[in-house]
């Protein structure tokens, strides 16, 4: 077989897998949050949403999460930003956002949307853990601290909060002993 011939079933796979991961994603996505068909992330109904504004917001989000996972982040926030003009207070859509700001470095940004999606959604996990740890990378460790807290009080057993909040704590001398009692907690629970 030739090199040429080898390369192009090469490049022929790589795009299969990317389209097979990208509709995965998307499959999951839209599952997820149209079983929260018309709610917002904060549990209230949203009766402002038509069937026809639902589906756009559902279209863009799908996209959103397609360009995403392809590496297409300009029209990603672009999809993203669609889906907020039609539910601004969408928890997923903001932290995606967020997301794809700390990819591009852009800390102010992802601070303003992590911010959002925990606010509208103060029990979701990885709204929570993302915010809270934009706001230790960013300076802000007093409210870093009370984010992981209390996702810590919320979620007891959950392994990735207590590592998180482990880490954050043997970042600091002065609660190195904390954190040692988390990762003794950890091993108990987990082994």
């Amino acid at each position: 077989m030739r090199t040429k011939d080898i390369n192009m079933k090469l490049s022929y796979r790589n795009i299969l897998i990317m389209n097979i991961i990208a509709l995965l994603a998307m499959s999951f996505l839209f599952n997820s949050c149209k079983s929260q068909s018309n709610i917002s992330d904060s549990g209230t109904y949203n009766s402002k949403l038509s069937e026809a504004k639902e589906m756009e917001y559902y279209f863009y989000l799908v996209e959103g999460s397609k360009l995403k996972t392809l590496g297409y982040f300009k029209d990603a926030l672009e999809a993203y930003t669609k889906c907020l003009e039609i539910h601004p207070e969408s928890g997923v859509v903001n932290y995606e956002l967020a997301n794809i700001y700390i990819f591009q470095k852009d800390y102010s940004q992802a601070e303003v949307y992590s911010e959002k999606a925990y606010k509208y959604n103060p029990k979701n996990i990885w709204y929570g853990l993302l915010y809270a740890n934009i706001m230790n990378n960013t300076g802000n460790k007093k409210e870093a601290i009370k984010i992981y807290e209390k996702l810590l009080e919320d979620n007891p057993e959950n392994a990735d909060v207590i590592i998180e909040l482990a880490d954050f704590y043997a970042s600091d001398k002065k609660s190195y002993k904390k954190a040692i009692e988390l990762f003794d907690r950890l091993e108990n629970n987990y082994g």
